[in-house]
């Protein structure tokens, strides 16, 4: 969209500008990239990265006094959606509200990054900026990715026995790790499209960003990508027939190379998807059955933010239940998302909070610019996967779209409040996300590892646990570690406390087999009929009845 001539011009950037910029492409690059096996997951590294990066953004650009509310009221919409998960905590309290809290610290964290990049997206320059901050951090993905799936740095990415993905990545997820690069391939294919210089570098960088996406086995990646080169592919008229040669010859040569080097993994995956069998899909329906018994439950607030992971399990078990063929389901993997962002949002947020992205998707539509075909990817890969639990996928979407909304010609006037607001907004969530959630991770990876080394634990469990912040499963490691030591009564306790924040069926077993050692046979009978309304067809907790015998009559006697 052209700049309306009846537009005022844009004021130059000052130096505190151009610095708040170049953090934030920082940001976007390095969010991406870290990782660390100091945490519990690889995307709380990530969180600490962006948590820093938006502190120091935020200090800047109240000391430049430059911000407008534009970038407020451009992402109005979402910030009504947190305003309404944050009043419904206060009034309709979740089963878990310390989850809820965490959940809108992660949104508010990506939006308030928005707000701060608005007024620079506004210039040509900058949005070019960060949709090369966005290309170059997938590309340091790819090659991490690559390195990683090829096994020769066991010091960087030790390879895991027992674990199925190949390529784990710096996500941690061979679907999150394809869907980063879906979003940045169609970015960078315009872009050598459009150049005039750099050609043979960024079709190099095509080729490994796709090379990548192959390798990672992800067929939503596989499908987003498609649609989002689809969405940008430049016209004949801007493609030269000698660069539509290379890319041709690129392609096929990423095809066979990428055969070659994960034959089985990537025809089997293909193979799968054109069976009546295949697993990932009846996996998803089953997912997605869950989640939506789930809304109808609670069809216009829904069951409030973070709500989900807590509520799964026992609406899992249910529907397996229910489901004809249930043996491709593995019921005890944990499920923290439904693998479909549209029906999470229903589910945790309602019809409200659907209207609300709907709003927010119809104002998109209005626009039009090149960012739509990195958008369009994103929005094909987050109906079959949950990236809004990660903040290096969530963010550069968001900037993308803030593109978008960025070339409209309104101009607001820069206010001093506006400024205050995103650099107080960005502090106290950096402070409060690392409080509530990166220092326990940290303390708990710090007890696991050395629970797993055969060292002592129960005193790092203990300093875990008695963090202020609610950890509930921070209470089951707890519980595991005190009943391998023998001692019942505290474990029964720590499994109990951790039934304030988890509702899983291996919790309720661990309760039942250490009540059953406590000599509890009436609460052992109770936990393990509770496993079982989420773990359908267990056999332990199935023995576990048929030892003990009978059916619990009243409440479990406590400790």
């Amino acid at each position: 969209m052209r700049r309306s001539s009846n537009a005022p011009p844009l004021p130059p950037l000052t130096a505190l500008e151009r610095s708040r910029g170049v953090v934030l492409c920082l940001a976007l690059v390095a969010s991406a990239v870290v990782y660390s096996f100091q945490f519990t997951s690889f995307l709380h590294a990530k969180e600490a990265v962006l948590c820093a990066c938006l502190a120091l953004a935020g200090v800047l650009a109240a000391a430049s006094g430059r911000i407008t509310w534009e970038g407020f009221r451009a992402l109005l919409p979402l910030w009504i959606l947190l305003c309404a998960d944050l009043l419904r905590l206060l009034v309709f309290p979740p089963p878990v509200p310390s989850d809820a809290v965490i959940e809108m610290i992660r949104r508010a964290l990506t939006l308030t990054g928005t707000v701060l990049c608005f007024d620079l997206l506004r210039h040509v320059s900058w949005r070019r900026h960060f949709t090369d901050a966005i290309i170059v951090s997938a590309l340091g993905v790819a090659v991490l990715g690559l390195v990683q799936y090829s096994g020769q740095t066991p010091r960087l990415f030790p390879v895991f026995e027992h674990y199925t993905q190949r390529v784990y990545s710096v996500f941690g997820n061979q679907d999150l790790f394809g869907g980063y690069l879906a979003v940045a391939l169609p970015l960078l294919l315009r872009r050598y499209a459009l150049s005039k210089r750099g050609g043979p570098w960024m079709l190099l960088g095509l080729g490994v960003l796709a090379l990548a996406a192959l390798i990672s086995g992800s067929r939503s990646a596989w499908l987003a990508a498609a649609i989002g080169l689809a969405v940008g592919f430049p016209s004949r008229q801007r493609l030269s027939r000698r660069r539509l040669a290379a890319l041709a010859g690129t392609g096929a040569f990423v095809l066979i190379l990428g055969l070659g080097a994960a034959s089985d993994s990537t025809v089997r995956r293909l193979r799968q998807t054109f069976s009546s069998r295949d697993e990932g899909r009846q996996t998803r329906m089953w997912l997605w059955e869950s989640a939506k018994h789930m809304w109808t439950d609670a069809p216009l607030l829904g069951i409030g933010a973070g709500g989900y992971a807590y509520s799964s399990p026992l609406y899992l078990g249910q529907a397996l239940k229910t489901t004809a063929d249930g043996g491709a389901f593995d019921v005890k993997r944990p499920a923290g998302h439904p693998h479909s962002e549209p029906l999470r949002c229903l589910a945790q947020g309602g019809l409200l909070g659907m209207a609300c992205w709907l709003w927010f998707g119809v104002t998109l539509l209005k626009r039009r610019g090149p960012e739509w075909s990195g958008l369009a990817a994103f929005a094909v890969f987050a109906c079959f996967n949950g990236p809004s639990q990660s903040v290096a996928h969530t963010l550069p979407a968001l900037i993308l779209a803030a593109m978008l909304l960025a070339k409209a010609p309104r101009v607001s006037s820069p206010a001093w409040p506006a400024g205050m607001t995103v650099a107080v907004l960005c502090v106290l969530l950096a402070g409060l996300e690392w409080w509530a959630v990166l220092v326990p991770s940290y303390r708990l990876r710090a007890a696991q590892d050395a629970q797993l080394a055969g060292e002592p634990s129960l005193e790092l469990y203990a300093r875990t646990v008695s963090h202020p912040w609610p950890h509930a499963r921070a209470w089951q490691d707890y519980g595991i570690a005190l009943a391998e030591a023998g001692r019942d009564d505290e474990a029964y306790a720590a499994f109990l406390k951790a039934r304030e924040g988890l509702d899983t069926g291996g919790l309720y077993l661990a309760l039942a087999a250490v009540a059953e050692r406590r000599g509890d046979a009436h609460a052992a009978r109770r936990w393990a009929l509770e496993c079982l309304r989420r773990w359908p067809g267990d056999e332990e907790a199935g023995r576990l009845l048929l030892h003990l015998g009978g059916e619990p009559r009243g409440p479990a006697r406590n400790p």
